[in-house]
């Protein structure tokens, strides 16, 4: 089953948690064992002052972004 266009992106309630079931974007419904919910992330480091500059200082680091995060040893 291809990834793209499985679940449908209007909010009109596309999962039932007691029957496990998931409403794909054609009108079909998928059973689950097990659900995992990744809506991704955008990263908006100016929405809180100071942030950019915090996140890129030499002592810190973030997971959210490749160039940001720890590197062993430092």
């Amino acid at each position: 089953m291809p990834k793209e266009g499985l679940l449908d992106p209007r909010p009109r309630g596309g999962r039932d948690s007691r029957e496990r079931t998931v409403a794909l974007a054609g009108g079909r419904t998928v059973g689950y064992d097990r659900l995992v919910v990744c809506p991704g992330i955008q990263l908006d480091w100016d929405a809180v002052p100071g942030m950019a500059q915090a996140v890129t200082a030499p002592h810190t680091s973030s997971s959210y972004a490749y160039e940001l995060a720890p590197r062993p040893g430092t």
